[in-house]
């Protein structure tokens, strides 16, 4: 919110009714400093194009948080067979009557509880700067222009970070490892480009309690690659003439985000999304500048996001090598 102070308030302002210092703070979430200047139906339809842009929130598990952080509880993995098994908890077969004579059954200390901690990141892009000539042509359809322009910009930088961000000021991306955070890679079976042994190699090595729910994420000419894929006789290795958009039945999500086909490189995730986790805190928040950029107008989209990979077990990256 601003915090100037007018010594002489615009006249629209009085006759609105705003004070000098509510004239300026214009605030879309506030109705009583001007939200309606910022209409619902505008948000609204930021929203509706952000859902439309954007690849990694259809997918993931987003919850709603009131705090810095959103805390999941969570289960540590066991020691071994940690693909399998997603607890600590172990089980026993034991023969009938092998407590006697009092002897107490033997206890674990599993399962063990943590805490799986996401934070919450700031959107805040520069501001958008309306000029007199553009308010005053009414041929323009100003709301739909800064609409789709807001959304747009916040789906992508949402992918983008929700994919491959450090974790510093934004999403730790789902390609990023830290301690405790890393995916296990699968060797594409060549130095330079796919195989389809490396394909059937990243399938067969989710996990089958994750690979029901399923999906893969690559760029589109990383798909193309594997279209173009030939056997030894020549022939196209996938059915032609069919409706691109998954692999062995398996959906497939694109965004440009990812790798290319490279040496060293990871073109090519997948894996069961819901355990990727997107916090929010706040909601697209949009402020209207006047008295700042008069006589033109700005707009201000800010947001409050973050994103977390939860369990790692449930992915597998496919990585260019031998």
């Amino acid at each position: 919110m601003l915090a100037l102070t007018l010594q002489r308030p615009w006249p629209w302002a009085i006759a609105a009714g705003f004070k000098p210092v509510e004239s300026m703070a214009l605030l879309s979430t506030s109705g009583e400093l001007g939200g309606y200047l910022v209409p619902d139906e505008f948000r609204a339809e930021v929203l509706k194009d952000l859902a439309g842009f954007a690849v990694m929130r259809g997918m993931c598990r987003v919850e709603r948080t009131g705090k810095g952080a959103l805390v999941f509880p969570s289960i540590q993995s066991a020691s071994t067979d940690a693909d399998i098994y997603s607890t600590g908890y172990t089980g026993a077969w034991q023969p009938e009557g092998y407590v006697t004579g009092g002897t107490a059954p033997t206890v674990q200390n599993q399962p063990k509880f943590g805490q799986t901690r996401i934070p919450v990141h700031c959107w805040a892009p520069n501001a958008i700067e309306l000029t007199q000539e553009l308010l005053s042509d009414s041929e323009a359809d100003l709301e739909g222009i800064v609409a789709e322009c807001i959304a747009e910009t916040l789906a992508l930088d949402e992918d983008a970070v929700f994919i491959n961000g450090n974790g510093v000021g934004r999403a730790l991306g789902i390609m990023s490892t830290m301690s405790g955070l890393s995916i296990t890679e699968v060797n594409s079976g060549h130095a330079s480009q796919l195989t389809y042994e490396g394909l059937i190699d990243l399938w067969t090595n989710i996990p089958s309690q994750y690979r029901g729910n399923m999906r893969y994420l690559m760029n589109s000419l990383t798909f193309g690659a594997i279209l173009k894929m030939k056997g030894s006789d020549g022939h196209p290795l996938f059915p032609q003439n069919t409706m691109p958009g998954t692999l062995w039945n398996k959906p497939i999500a694109f965004s440009e985000f990812m790798a290319d086909i490279a040496a060293d490189a990871n073109p090519i995730l997948a894996g069961d999304f819901r355990y990727y986790g997107i916090a929010d805190r706040q909601e697209l928040r949009v402020q209207r500048l006047v008295e700042r950029y008069a006589p033109n107008v700005g707009i201000l989209p800010t947001a409050r996001v973050g994103g977390q990979l939860m369990r790692t077990p449930a992915f597998r990256k496919l990585k260019i090598a031998a």
